[in-house]
């Protein structure tokens, strides 16, 4: 149970940005294969925590992609929309 917690707070807290392209500054993101990698050795998880956790990165890696793509959003609202993605919460999900 510990490290099933500590894997979707891992998650959380990676960079919401990561879609292996270069950021704005020139820094190199990861893909999601690299943060599972890194994820891995930082919370020596196991293969089956490995393969489960790949799926949720690519996922919000996508999601936050078709954010970023979205014209129609301005700027303030894909930040939001990123940030909400990046905590796992829909984007319609406002903060309490």
């Amino acid at each position: 149970m510990r490290a099933a917690f500590l894997m979707v707070l891992a998650v959380l807290m990676l960079p919401a940005a990561a879609q292996g392209v270069s950021a704005a500054g020139g820094q190199r993101l990861l893909t999601p294969q690299q943060t599972a990698g890194w994820m891995t050795k930082k919370l020596s998880l196991t293969g089956d925590q490995q393969s489960k956790l790949l799926p949720v990165i690519t996922a919000r890696d996508q999601k936050l992609q078709t954010i970023r793509a979205d014209t129609s959003l301005q700027r303030r609202e894909k930040f939001r929309e990123g940030k909400a993605v990046a905590v796992g919460r829909s984007p319609d999900q406002r903060d309490p």
